[in-house]
């Protein structure tokens, strides 16, 4: 597998000068949402948000899906599932059960028990990466601190986040050779971009900084597909109803353009600007 761990030269992009809170708050109010006073196990997902509380795993996919039915599914004009998300317990879940093999064969449990759990993990994992859908989103967790994964399965390109520099790096690459020792992915024709962001301030904002920057990989999505209708391409990205794929005319100008827009985005100065527009929205939506 290829890695992209060198440090980018800077480059022009137009990035607007003002903060976020329209620019979001435009996106979110376009699309359906079905409101939610609270997380099964979670709390309130306002209450959280305002306070210094970790995100935990449900709060993670609440925010993660409310943002793929709102800006994903209405700019694509689509009820596919053009990205899909990996719970992150199950990603969990199937890490240990890729330990935990060893220990139980050689304990002598029973055998065809744990291989019949190991493999239906693995299909299940696999559907994941081998589906017909554009992208995955693969919140990680692992000690006690949250970093993000992406697969953009058509180009077989994975985008790693951390906030906390090279926290949970290591155990990143280990989930990814775990996927190539089972044949989910292959070793050769994937590459990984680690993208580098500000380092978070405090341990309970990891959580807020993988919110930020699946907004930001999916605002430069629609950034994307708007800027190919403009210019009239003959191949667009909107999915058809055969497809459920994203078409990106350039990306390795794509990735540059995430890279540079997560550097200068996902940073302390912008955190409490873009939780405060999110809460708004949020509010707005159960007609505070």
């Amino acid at each position: 597998m290829k890695r992209d761990g060198k440090s980018m030269d800077k480059i022009s992009i137009e990035v607007e000068d003002d903060d976020d809170e329209d620019d979001i708050s435009s996106i979110l109010s376009d699309g359906e949402y079905e409101s939610k006073n609270t997380i099964r196990g979670g709390g309130d997902i306002v209450d959280i948000l305002r306070s210094k509380e970790k995100l935990n795993a449900e709060q993670i996919v609440y925010l993660t899906e409310l943002f793929i039915k709102s800006m994903i599914s209405p700019i694509f004009n689509t009820n596919k599932h053009v990205i899909q998300l990996i719970d992150p317990g199950f990603v969990a879940l199937y890490m240990n059960e890729r330990i935990s093999k060893k220990i139980k064969l050689d304990h002598d449990h029973d055998q065809d028990q744990d291989e019949k759990i190991i493999k239906k993990r693995i299909i299940t994992m696999s559907k994941y990466y081998n589906g017909k859908h554009s992208g995955t989103i693969i919140p990680i967790h692992y000690n006690d601190h949250w970093s993000l994964l992406i697969y953009f399965n058509e180009y077989n390109e994975f985008y790693y986040f951390d906030s906390c520099s090279k926290y949970n790096q290591n155990y990143m690459l280990d989930y990814l050779q775990r996927l190539i020792y089972d044949q989910i992915i292959d070793k050769d024709s994937n590459k990984i971009s680690i993208i580098e962001s500000e380092t978070q301030l405090y341990s309970y904002e990891c959580g807020h900084y993988v919110v930020m920057f699946l907004y930001s990989f999916f605002k430069l999505l629609i950034s994307e597909y708007q800027k190919q209708v403009y210019q009239n391409l003959l191949t667009k990205m909107i999915t058809s109803s055969s497809s459920s794929s994203i078409y990106i005319n350039d990306i390795n100008e794509f990735n540059q353009e995430l890279k540079e827009y997560i550097r200068l985005r996902c940073c302390e100065d912008k955190r409490r600007n873009f939780l405060n527009t999110l809460i708004a929205w949020i509010h707005e939506q159960r007609g505070f």
